[in-house]
């Protein structure tokens, strides 16, 4: 069973929202999957909900066509484009919610400060941010299958559910799964070695652990851990692009560290200087990966659990 069947992606023409509907594709899994394009337009005074609808659904035909058979429908509505997004991913319960950055007007500003917080925070499902590539990045095929997988983690629980959505998606896609820590260097004068907020042997301990816990048979390559040094932005940055990264999936509310990233403007600064789709997944949240696994007596739905916490 595919891990994302049913996905909301957020359209408003730009290039944007064009490379996030790649991803989609990209993502979708297998033949049943379905993709649902919600175009958001401005209400107008004097102007009926259905006047010029069928000509922009038909802009959206021409715009917004899979590489693939895949089920695709496409929806025209008028209001607020958050409240109307929030709205639609209640409506259709999408397994996954894709949007674009650097469109101009509507849901092309979604992506930043307290709209996209309102978003991640009411969104009953992962959602997905594809800024528009650029320079090298911009040769690079979308409508392929990930190749590599870099998934930060800051070992807390809240992180559980993306760990396992990054697992998942490494056994869908056939990519190479990379677990990221990043000890976080403390301010200190005159010394060779710079302290660190946690122990470095225990952390490098419960990386391998959790690496192991997750390798099996369903994947097709091996997890890697990566520790590193630093300040945890940077750290995720230079990552994503040594290893050339397809996907970054991050969780939300860790307690510390990483986990804080993905609210507030260390969040934007990841999402505006990453070249990669970022996959956000809420603390706590029950993904499809999570349900399947469990009726199957998987072990993914226990991975995060697998390896001990640093204390």
């Amino acid at each position: 069973m595919s891990l994302f069947r049913k996905i909301l992606v957020a359209a408003d023409f730009s290039p944007g929202s064009r490379d996030a509907f790649d991803t989609a594709c990209s993502l979708a899994g297998g033949d049943e999957a379905r993709l649902t394009i919600l175009h958001v337009r401005p209400e107008l005074e004097g102007r009926g909900p259905e006047e010029g609808r069928e000509a922009a659904i038909d802009r959206l035909r021409e715009a917004y066509v899979p590489d693939r058979p895949l089920a695709v429908e496409y929806l025209v509505r008028d209001g607020e484009p958050r409240d109307v997004l929030i709205a639609g991913a209640a409506e259709r319960r999408p397994d996954l919610l894709v949007m674009g950055t650097h469109g101009r007007t509507g849901l092309g500003r979604l992506v930043m400060g307290s709209v996209a917080e309102e978003v991640l925070r009411r969104a009953a499902c992962p959602v997905l941010i594809r800024r528009s590539r650029r320079g090298d990045d911009a040769g690079r095929p979308a409508r392929r299958p990930a190749r590599v997988i870099l998934h930060p983690t800051d070992f807390s629980a809240s992180s559980d559910a993306a760990l396992r959505v990054a697992r998942a998606l490494a056994r869908d896609q056939g990519a190479k799964l990379v677990l990221l820590h990043v000890l976080q260097v403390l301010a200190a004068a005159h010394i060779d070695v710079p302290p660190t907020v946690e122990d470095p042997e225990i952390c490098r301990q419960t990386l391998q652990s959790m690496c192991e816990a997750l390798d099996d048979q369903d994947l097709r390559q091996s997890v890697t851990p990566q520790l590193k040094l630093g300040q945890p932005i940077s750290e995720i940055l230079r990552a994503a692009e040594d290893d050339r990264c397809d996907l970054l999936v991050m969780g939300t509310h860790g307690r510390t560290g990483l986990g804080r990233l993905l609210m507030g403007s260390m969040a934007e600064e990841v999402l505006r200087r990453t070249t990669c789709p970022v996959l956000l997944v809420r603390a706590g949240l029950t993904t499809p990966a999570e349900a399947e696994h469990a009726l199957a007596g998987g072990r993914a739905g226990t991975q995060g659990a697998a390896a001990p916490r640093p204390g």
